[in-house]
């Protein structure tokens, strides 16, 4: 995914649902650029590390990133 740029919204909830499932851990929370924050995410079998922009998410942009999600998931499916 990280060739391909895909949208802050959909990898914010990508790895909420991988933390969810127990395949993340989020380690840290860092404020940068003007205070936007980034979560710190850790993979435990590898140790990969994982910078996730918080996109501030409404709930009325819920319905949108929903649909990124699953567009991105039906690319990865062969």
């Amino acid at each position: 995914m990280a060739s391909d740029k895909p949208p802050a919204n959909a990898c914010y909830v990508l790895a909420a649902m991988l933390e969810r499932k127990r395949v993340l851990k989020q380690v840290k929370t860092e404020s940068r650029d003007g205070g936007r924050r980034v979560l710190i995410y850790e993979q435990g079998s590898t140790g990969d590390v994982f910078l996730v922009p918080d996109p501030q998410l409404r709930l009325d942009e819920l319905e949108s990133v929903q649909n990124e999600v699953v567009q991105l998931l039906q690319k990865a499916t062969p």
